[in-house]
C-alpha cells in the first residue's frame, strides 16, 4: 500500500509540475490556443523532461525491484486513457466532465508537446483520440522503459560483481 501512495504521489507530482512549466505551451495548446500561440518548442522540451522524469523513476524502482510499480503505471495509464478515449466517443460528454476534464488534465496535458508530429487535423474526433492514445502509451513506455533498464541494471551489476569474486 505505501508504495502506491508513492507511485500516486510522484506521478501526480510530476505531471503537475509539467502542466505549471508548460502553461504557455502544453496547457495552451490543450485549452486550444485561446488567446495566445503556444510555444512549440517550450512543449516539446517540457514533454520530454516529463517522459525523461518517468523514465528516471522506473530506473530507480526497476533496480529496486519494486514490482508494484509495473502495475501501478499500468492501472493509472490504462484506467487514464480508457476514460480519455471515452470521452472522445461520447462527444458531447455532459455530466461525466467531472470525472473526464481532470483526469485527461493529468494524463495528457504532460506530452501534449507530441501533438506536432500527427498527421490529423486538430478539428477532429481522431486528432483527440490519437493524442489520448499517443500520450498514454509514450507515458506507459517511458515508466515501462525506465523499470526494464533499472532492472538490467540491477541485475548486470549482480552478475558482474559475481564474476569478480
Amino acid at each position: 500500500m505505501r508504495i502506491i501512495k508513492i507511485n500516486l504521489f510522484f506521478t501526480l507530482f510530476i505531471s503537475i509540475l509539467a502542466i505549471l512549466f508548460g502553461y504557455d505551451s502544453n496547457w495552451a495548446s490543450f485549452l486550444g490556443e485561446w488567446g495566445r500561440v503556444p510555444d512549440k518548442l517550450e512543449g516539446l522540451m517540457v514533454t520530454l523532461v516529463f517522459l525523461v522524469g518517468l523514465i528516471l523513476y522506473g530506473i530507480v524502482m526497476g533496480y529496486t525491484k519494486k514490482k508494484g510499480f509495473m502495475k501501478f503505471i499500468s492501472l493509472y495509464w490504462g484506467i487514464g486513457g480508457s476514460i480519455g478515449v471515452i470521452a472522445v466517443l461520447m462527444a458531447p460528454i455532459g455530466k461525466f466532465a467531472i470525472i473526464a476534464l481532470p483526469i485527461e488534465i493529468l494524463t495528457i496535458v504532460p506530452t501534449y508537446g507530441l501533438q506536432y508530429f500527427y498527421m490529423a487535423s486538430t478539428n477532429s474526433n481522431t486528432f483527440y483520440l490519437v493524442q489520448t492514445i499517443v500520450s498514454m502509451s509514450s507515458s506507459w513506455s517511458a515508466g515501462v522503459i525506465g523499470y526494464l533498464l533499472g532492472y538490467l541494471l540491477k541485475k548486470f551489476r549482480v552478475t558482474r560483481s559475481g564474476i569478480n569474486t
